[in-house]
């Protein structure tokens, strides 16, 4: 009868009301009599003795589960021990194999070890290698420098055929074996030098057609599964590998698309085109997760280029005067004074406001504090001069060109002087900063030299050096006064420096 019950009961799933109808069933036709009749007392005994069989079934089960359960936990506290036991020993053995290693660096002659001769066991080769070397950086360099100088030796060997191997399993698409070596890499010092010959070898034959902007993105894209898949490090890669894009694929091709300046207009519309497309790649791959729109990244670095940039706003201002040209050449005379004056917004907006006014703004900013022990650099003066030579140009394109298109020209005139009062403001402030700061380091250097010649005889070599050097830094800055602020306030500006 339990057989029975162990079959019933091991059904998948397990129904409790059906397994009792069925005994019901059994239990009728087994105290079945005559004229359909049945014995109750027979009916009982059975469903009681059923009772029992199933408690003492239960009762065994809790019983081997305990057993089980006190096995399991001796066998767990057993594997701990075992556990805590091996890993003292592993570590003893490694460290031996370590030695015996390193034994083979200190010993005269080459290097005469399997592990390190055997290109099949290059990885294994890596972890020693790059274990000895750290070892060898604590090593003292007069009794080991033999030994230190084998194991940097073999430590350059290997990153090299680790890089080789990386690129020849780049050829073949073998990711699983390109991103064990780049993990490998990681703990070595070239490993900048694995993410390079990575782009190197994926820009290959690339971005040769005629536009070559619109394959950027897929270019960016296809590649970045592979990086995800085999570099630690995905976003800096891929930084690096968009920026690789900027700086020598699309720098090139824009060089040359501008390099014929003789005809302006169709330079003006290259450059226009350039930028416009430019513009395009970086909020494609923005968009796309692949760069950040604020980060170091690619794009970032392009748009702080060159703050101020003369060539730029040279390009800028004939575009402006052909621009006023067309003005009169298209529009009516009832068109022509509104279509000039949001021309001007632009041109001020754009060239004084988001590129001049900007770059004083940073300028600003760099001068260093005025009691600084160091030389000033005062990188202020390059954008005094190059503000100076726009600003200029802006007020022969105003006087010009703006003007003559006016009908009512108090209000543009207006404008005008409001703009460049704010920047001359600007102009004073950081003019005046940059000479408290060289007024201030040269006071505390000739008072640091007078305190040293107090206590030096006459013609001492270092206080002439020391002079010698102060006087070359005040003549360097006097000249770059005099090329970098060519104005009428030249004079008055070297007599605040005297």
């Amino acid at each position: 009868m339990m057989n029975q019950y162990i079959k019933e009961l091991e059904q998948d799933p397990f129904d409790p009301d059906e397994f009792v109808e069925r005994m019901v069933r059994r239990s009728m036709q087994e105290s079945r009599l005559q004229d359909d009749q049945f014995d109750p007392e027979m009916i009982h005994d059975i469903f009681t003795q059923a009772i029992q069989d199933l408690k003492h079934c239960v009762n065994v089960f809790s019983s081997l589960d305990e057993r089980m359960s006190r096995c399991g936990g001796r066998a767990l506290d057993v594997g701990e021990k075992l556990g805590a036991a091996r890993a003292p020993r592993a570590r003893a053995a490694a460290a031996r194999d370590l030695l015996s290693h390193l034994a083979n660096f200190l010993s005269p002659g080459p290097v005469v070890s399997d592990l390190f001769n055997d290109p099949n066991k290059l990885n294994e080769a890596a972890d020693v290698i790059q274990k000895l070397f750290t070892i060898a950086q604590e090593l003292p360099p007069d009794k080991f420098e033999v030994a230190k100088k084998k194991i940097e030796a073999k430590y350059d060997e290997i990153e090299r055929n680790l890089i080789e191997e990386f690129v020849r399993a780049q050829n073949q698409g073998n990711v699983a074996k390109m991103k064990d070596i780049a993990t490998i890499m990681t703990n070595f010092k070239g490993y900048s030098q694995c993410v390079d010959a990575y782009i190197e070898t994926s820009q290959m034959n690339t971005l040769l057609g005629k536009d070559i902007f619109s394959a950027v993105l897929p270019l960016c894209k296809k590649n970045y599964t592979v990086i995800s898949s085999v570099f630690p490090n995905p976003d800096q890669v891929i930084s690096k590998f968009v920026l690789n894009i900027f700086h020598l694929k699309l720098q090139k091709y824009i060089q040359t698309k501008l390099a014929d300046k003789n005809d302006m207009d169709k330079y003006l519309r290259n450059l226009y085109d350039m930028y416009i497309s430019t513009q395009k790649v970086c909020d494609e791959l923005v968009a796309a997760n692949l760069v950040s729109a604020d980060g170091n990244t690619a794009t970032g670095d392009l748009r702080r280029e060159a703050l101020v940039n003369g060539a730029m706003a040279g390009a800028t201002d004939g575009y402006a005067s052909l621009e006023i040209r067309r003005l009169k050449a298209l529009c009516t005379p009832n068109e022509l004074h509104g279509t000039t004056i949001a021309l001007l917004d632009a041109l001020i907006q754009n060239l004084l406001i988001e590129h001049v006014d900007y770059a004083l703004d940073l300028g600003l900013q760099s001068i260093p504090i005025a009691e600084n022990k160091s030389p000033p650099q005062i990188y202020f003066f390059d954008i005094v001069n190059l503000a100076n030579k726009i600003v200029r140009m802006f007020g022969e394109h105003f006087q010009e060109s703006v003007l003559p298109c006016l009908s009512k020209q108090g209000e543009c005139i207006q404008r005008k002087n409001t703009i460049m009062e704010q920047l001359e403001n600007k102009l004073d402030a950081g003019l005046e900063r940059a000479i408290s700061a060289i007024v201030g380091w040269v006071k505390l250097h000739l008072q640091t030299e007078q305190k040293k010649t107090d206590f030096k005889p006459e013609g001492d070599i270092d206080t002439l050096a020391s002079s010698a050097e102060l006087d070359h830094s005040i003549l360097h800055n006097f000249i770059q006064l005099r090329s970098d602020y060519k104005s009428h306030k030249l004079s008055s500006f070297l007599k605040g420096l005297s």
